[in-house]
């Protein structure tokens, strides 16, 4: 095989690599995305509407809290929100860093800081979280994993 073969074989890599790249990406800024996403997590939440929160997870997913073993699939997700509902007044999410590691998964860090009915705000719970999102074959965005740890 002659250089110039070899270094066209080679340039020829790159354009495909980048393309998988930029579609693999499939958006240009995932933590503004993803923000808009939390945010009706945490308007259900509010709202107690635990059928769309539990609506918000695959039906294999999990969700990890502290001092529990893993909540998992969408029976024992639903049972663990509507808990969460009953201890939680006031919860706001913020992303501090959403990454795209494949075309259909996407990983988001942030904090959580949270309010117990009849707590003051001095008295606010924070969190940290991990969750991956996952686009199913409807092209719909699913939690797959909710993973959450004292902040």
């Amino acid at each position: 095989m002659s250089f110039r073969t070899i270094v066209a074989y080679l340039a020829c890599l790159c354009v495909v690599a980048l393309a998988l790249v930029e579609e693999s990406a499939g958006t240009d800024n995932p933590a503004s995305i993803f923000q808009g996403r939390e945010n009706a997590w945490a308007a259900a939440l509010h709202a107690g509407d635990i059928p769309a929160l539990a609506a918000m997870y695959e039906p294999g997913a999990w969700l990890v809290v502290p001092g529990t073993p893993p909540f998992k699939g969408s029976e024992a997700v639903r049972a663990a929100l509507g808990v969460l509902k009953q201890q939680t007044a006031h919860v706001m999410l913020s992303i501090s860093s959403a990454e795209t590691i494949a075309r259909d998964c996407v990983i988001e860090n942030g904090t959580a800081t949270m309010l117990a009915p009849g707590d003051l705000p001095g008295a606010a719970k924070h969190a940290n979280y991990q969750v991956i999102w996952h686009r199913n074959a409807k092209d719909e965005w699913k939690i797959m994993r909710d993973i959450v740890s004292p902040g």
